[in-house]
């Protein structure tokens, strides 16, 4: 089986992207325009934060984010 790789839209600090961390995911980033949630992101989850408007994204910067090869996994919440 392809190994899987996650990418979080929405990810505040982390709550959703945490339980596919402690699910042994391969957690690639998290994107959301809340500067004051990279810390807290990054340290609870050890993936890299993206600050960033969703708006702003494109489908090709969320497919480039994940390696060759492996199954794509898009989660988001709503935003708070």
């Amino acid at each position: 089986m392809r190994p899987a790789a996650v990418v979080n839209v929405f990810c505040g600090i982390g709550g959703m992207t945490h339980g596919f961390v402690q699910e042994e995911f391969k957690v690639i980033t998290g994107i959301d325009i809340d500067s004051i949630c990279k810390y807290a992101y990054e340290a609870n989850n050890h993936a890299r934060f993206i600050e960033k408007d969703i708006e702003e994204v494109t489908a090709e910067e969320i497919s480039a984010l994940y390696p060759e090869g492996t199954i794509k996994i898009l989660i988001g919440c709503a935003p708070c």
